[in-house]
């Protein structure tokens, strides 16, 4: 990746030269490392090239070209586009199966088996992970580089996340950031979800302090991916420690960069908790009522810390409002914009 880095211009010209000419298999070559290339903080560009690079692929297409894309494909959704990179890795393991290689040179497998589990666990299929999440495990070579291992502890993480395993979570979040440094990474996201983990754990006060050092560490650099996920994960420990103040000023920061890279749904989550916490249970609920919304519209399950702050938020509100009066803030939620989000949340009287 440090290699391939200071080249990223260079692999735009060949393939702007490559779609010009026509030349679709150099073009899907081309897509499919600079995908993997691409820091996630181009989150436009990487999504524009990826449903380039998805056009590029049929059946002209070699096969074992075809796995690759399919790979990376499920890599670049998994934020945004939960349910294409599900049927991005379905799409890979189809293919992986028939071109699977000799037991003693196995990851290829191995590597789509884990797309396919974190996809379908992020789509809310816990049970659909299970199988290939046993069947990659027993693929397994401990003395693989971490490289290799990392992807088998992160999806190991990521279903012990979705199942409320918190002690496993944090474990697997411990491991993962271990082997991303071992790899020579910059263990930023692996930080983040450790930061979550500790919250989801019970550790508040922990994951408000490893927080703010992780927000700390990243403002004024480039890695404004990772920045808006590590804000949001320092403002939902402000909220569990009931600390609104801290919250909001980390929540404002934070949303012009939610907004950019498609995390309204998250973002919603805590600002409804924000608007509760600060006696605000009209605005609470019409930003819960948004927040679920996005939640079925993306096709996404609700991860452990946004599900117990929407319960809480939820509580509040509706204690505060009775029953009637809270089901017609909730009903009113269901229409407001990316816009009203923010003016909901940032308000200082209740609406």
């Amino acid at each position: 990746m440090h290699r391939l880095a200071p080249d990223l211009d260079n692999a735009r010209d060949a393939l702007h030269w490559a779609r010009a000419t026509g030349e679709t298999r150099i073009e899907l070559v081309i897509s499919a490392t600079l995908l993997r290339a691409l820091p996630p903080s181009l989150h436009t560009e990487r999504m524009a090239l990826a449903d380039a690079c998805e056009r590029c692929i049929g059946s002209a297409v070699p096969e074992h070209l075809q796995l690759r894309a399919w790979i990376e494909l499920s890599c670049a959704w998994v934020d945004t586009q939960k349910p294409r990179s599900r049927d991005a890795a379905n799409r890979a393991l189809a293919l992986a199966r028939p071109l699977d290689r000799p037991r003693d040179d196995r990851f290829t497998l191995y590597h789509v088996l884990c797309r396919v589990a974190s996809a379908a666990t992020q789509t809310g299929d816990i049970q659909a992970a299970l199988a290939p999440l046993a069947e990659l495990q027993a693929l397994e070579d401990p003395s693989w580089p971490a490289q290799r291992l990392l992807w088998g502890v992160e999806v190991a993480q990521v279903v012990a996340r979705f199942r409320g395993d918190v002690i496993e979570a944090l474990r697997r979040s411990r491991r993962l950031l271990e082997l991303d440094k071992a790899r020579g990474g910059d263990a930023s996201i692996p930080l983040g979800n450790l930061i979550d983990a500790e919250l989801a754990a019970g550790d508040a006060s922990g994951a408000a302090e490893s927080g703010a050092e992780f927000v700390a560490a990243l403002q004024g650099t480039r890695h404004e991916y990772t920045l808006a996920y590590a804000r949001m994960n320092l403002c939902a420990a402000w909220l569990a420690l009931d600390k609104s103040a801290q919250a909001r000023s980390v929540a404002q920061a934070a949303w012009p960069q939610a907004l950019a890279f498609e995390m309204q749904h998250y973002a919603a989550s805590y600002f409804a908790l924000l608007a509760a916490l600060e006696d605000r249970p009209r605005a609470a609920a019409r930003l819960l009522s948004r927040a679920q919304a996005l939640y079925v519209a993306r096709n996404e399950a609700c991860e452990t810390n946004e599900a117990v702050a929407m319960k809480r938020a939820a509580t509040m509100a509706r204690n505060a409002l009775g029953d009637a009066s809270f089901d017609q803030a909730f009903a009113e939620g269901a229409t407001i914009s990316d816009a009203d989000i923010a003016a909901l949340a940032f308000a200082r009287e209740d609406a």
